[in-house]
C-alpha cells in the first residue's frame, strides 16, 4: 500500500512540474505580446499620417473577380462577398472592374468525388 502511494505521489509531483512548466511558458509567451505590442507603439509613436501624401499616391490597380455561377452572373450577394475579400486582403483604396463567370471546372470535380466515393456494386 505504501509504494503505492509513493508511486502515485511521484507521478503527482511530475504532473504538477509539468504544468506549472506549461503556466510559466504561457506567461512569458504572452509577457513577450505585451511588450512587443508596447514597443511597436513606442516606435509609432508621434509619426501622424499626411493627408496631402495620400492625394499623391497613383490609383490602385483594378481587381478583376471570378464568379461561381456562369449562366446568370453574379447575384447581389456575391458582389457584395467579392468586394469585401477585395477590401479585406488589400490595403488601401481598389476598384473592382469586372466579375467574370468561371469554368465549370469546380463542379465538375466535386461531381467525380462524390460519383468516386460511392461503392460500385
Amino acid at each position: 500500500m505504501k509504494e503505492s502511494v509513493i508511486e502515485a505521489m511521484e507521478h503527482m509531483t511530475g504532473f504538477i512540474i509539468v504544468l506549472m512548466t506549461l503556466g510559466i511558458l504561457w506567461g512569458l509567451t504572452a509577457l513577450m505580446g505585451k511588450f512587443a505590442i508596447a514597443w511597436e507603439r513606442a516606435q509609432n509613436c508621434g509619426k501622424t499620417p499626411n493627408p496631402s501624401t495620400a492625394a499623391d499616391k497613383p490609383s490602385p490597380a483594378p481587381v478583376v473577380a471570378v464568379a461561381s455561377n456562369a449562366d446568370d452572373g453574379p447575384t447581389d450577394e456575391e458582389v457584395v462577398i467579392i468586394a469585401a475579400a477585395v477590401s479585406m486582403m488589400l490595403s488601401g483604396r481598389h476598384r473592382i472592374v469586372s466579375i467574370r463567370a468561371g469554368s465549370s471546372d469546380w463542379s465538375r470535380e466535386g461531381r467525380r468525388q462524390i460519383f468516386s466515393s460511392h461503392k460500385i456494386r
